[in-house]
Formats: C-alpha cells, sequence, structure tokens
C-alpha cells in the first residue's frame, strides 16, 4: 500500500479579535467592546 512521505499538517484559520480604536490612547476606553449594529446607535 501506497505511504505518503510527508504528512502535512492542518492549519485552522483564525479570526482575529475585534479591539476597541483608541483603547491605547486612552486609559478609561476598555478593550473589550461589543460593536454597535443599527442606524440609532452611530
Amino acid at each position: 500500500m501506497a505511504v505518503p512521505l510527508l504528512l502535512k499538517k492542518i492549519v485552522k484559520k483564525s479570526v482575529k479579535k475585534f479591539k476597541r480604536p483608541q483603547t491605547d490612547c486612552k486609559i478609561s476606553v476598555e478593550t473589550n467592546w461589543r460593536r454597535s449594529k443599527g442606524i440609532d446607535s452611530l
């Protein structure tokens, strides 16, 4: 039975976590944030 010489490792794609803007500038703004959706919450 034929066997491959090298087995390639499966690399899973990961989504970068959304970081709140201006967290590095201001101390009062936290990093975790729920992105607002809709026309009323601009």
